[in-house]
């Protein structure tokens, strides 16, 4: 399957890290996700394969995995997609990608399931033996907490940023790199947080 593929690197430092600043999470998280998008996106492609084993390491089982991949970036906008089968469409194709475009080694992959419904942990956990090409994007070699976000209407999307950034730069500050993954229709976004 081909993606486009957006990419953009940020500094974890331009989020706030003190109460006295939290209100400016969601102009930034904003900033960000649309800087994202006008990006020039990269065509990459993913195996069925790959997003078969994503879906093993998705928060949820959702039957039909890869019926509602072909269909995700196709659907109609008045199409309601539940929230179960959007989430585990994202997760299954950020976990694809990494495979597949970065080669990370899944073996060693923590996903955060449970744990994450609770926003005490991001979506998976990445051991920095396991970083694949990842470490060159990164420039280092350190744990990666990755945050995964999808929507198949695009709707709510800076609401999710904000969430995601914030989920994020509560277990990743100081010692650790981030990504962020935002799927929408026929495309993927990867902020890179260092």
């Amino acid at each position: 399957m081909k993606i486009k593929l957006h990419e953009l690197t940020i500094s974890g430092d331009m989020f706030p890290h003190s109460e006295s600043e939290e209100d400016q999470f969601y102009e930034l998280s904003a900033l960000v996700l649309d800087e994202l998008f006008t990006s020039q996106p990269r065509e990459v492609e993913v195996t069925e394969g790959s997003i078969l084993l994503g879906s093993v390491l998705a928060s949820k089982n959702v039957f039909g995995v890869l019926e509602n991949v072909s269909l995700f970036p196709f659907q109609p906008r008045h199409r309601y997609s539940s929230g179960d089968v959007t989430s585990v469409v994202s997760e299954s194709l950020t976990i694809a990608l990494l495979k597949d475009v970065f080669k990370v080694d899944l073996r060693k992959v923590v996903p955060g399931r449970t744990a994450k419904f609770v926003g005490a942990f991001t979506d998976l956990y990445v051991p920095p033996e396991s970083l694949g090409e990842l470490e060159r994007v990164f420039d280092g070699r350190r744990a990666l907490f990755v945050e995964i976000r999808g929507s198949a209407t695009g709707r709510g999307m800076y609401e999710k940023a904000e969430r995601a950034f914030r989920t994020l730069e509560a277990v990743r500050y100081p010692r650790a790199f981030g990504m962020v993954s935002f799927v929408t229709r026929g495309s993927i976004g990867l902020v890179y947080v260092r």
